[in-house]
């Protein structure tokens, strides 16, 4: 299920890097490009055994909160659940036009009310016992950080004309702000 920002929602707290508050516009903008993904990678640290190491793993989006908040379904045996433990991760994106990363910190429950209320029948595929599946569980990633890369639309025809102006003038395009942003989310 997605949702869209509204401004009463917990996504004001979006800030860009250089700790000015995002406007309403931009808040729209990351929520918006966010649900064009059904499916995004997560990266998370392996911390077992003598060297730690970054694992990626594609996943389906359960939902997406007003607050950009992700939540996946994903399997017990690869993501112990601990309620009380918040891990580092990563989330990427990219079509052909749009490139997203989020830095920010997970979860995982197994509490059968917050599972059941994001289950759809697309992920009996992986849990043949459905939403009561004893090895299926809810990881929830709250993003900290996003930067956005966007040439969809007009801001792609821009870049292509100033990426041969750049040619003309051998000097580096420079992207506008709606093209690449860089935003902070403070969470408490």
């Amino acid at each position: 299920m997605h949702t869209t920002p509204t401004a009463d929602s917990p996504s004001d707290n979006l800030h860009l890097a250089n700790g000015k508050t995002a406007t309403d516009a931009e808040r729209a903008q990351l929520h918006g490009v966010l649900r064009e993904f059904s499916t995004v990678l997560l990266m998370t640290y392996d911390r077992k055994g003598k060297h730690p190491r970054l694992t990626a793993q594609p996943m389906r989006v359960a939902r997406l909160e007003n607050d950009c908040t992700l939540q996946f379904i994903t399997r017990l045996d690869t993501h112990q659940a601990d309620d009380s433990v918040r891990h580092d991760g990563h989330v990427t994106a990219q079509s052909w036009n749009r490139q997203l990363s989020l830095n920010g910190t997970y979860d995982v429950t197994q509490d059968r009310h917050r599972l059941a209320a994001v289950w759809s029948v697309a992920f009996n595929v992986w849990f043949p016992g459905g939403k009561d599946d004893a090895n299926a569980c809810l990881l929830t990633f709250q993003p900290r950080d996003a930067e956005l890369w966007d040439s969809s639309g007009l801001k792609g025809l821009r870049f292509l004309l100033s990426s041969a102006r750049a040619l003309i003038t051998r000097q580096p395009p420079q992207s506008s702000p709606d093209q690449h942003a860089t935003m902070k989310l403070y969470r408490d």
